[in-house]
Formats: C-alpha cells, structure tokens, sequence
C-alpha cells in the first residue's frame, strides 16, 4: 500500500468541489462550505 501526504487544506478543497459538482443546486457558498464541512468532520471521525 502507498501512502500519500496531503494538507487537509487540500483534502478539505477537494471535498468542497465535491459538494459544487454533486449539488448543482447548493450554489450558495455558505451552503456548501456547511456540507463540506459535515462531509470532512465525518471523515476524519472515520479515522480516529
């Protein structure tokens, strides 16, 4: 197994064009970061 080290500045970016391309409809910044934000506090609790 290969083992790459991001940012979670990079990690967190990509979730958020995650959420842009899977809701057209969230257009909204602040509804986005929200998502995005749920989305990364769930992956990181996955981790610990």
């Amino acid at each position: 197994m290969k083992l790459t080290a991001i940012s979670l500045s990079e990690f967190y970016q990509s979730i958020e064009e995650h959420v842009k391309n899977q809701a057209v409809e969230a257009t909204s910044p602040k509804t986005i970061r929200k998502k995005a934000r749920a989305i990364f506090s769930n992956r990181l609790s996955e981790v610990k």
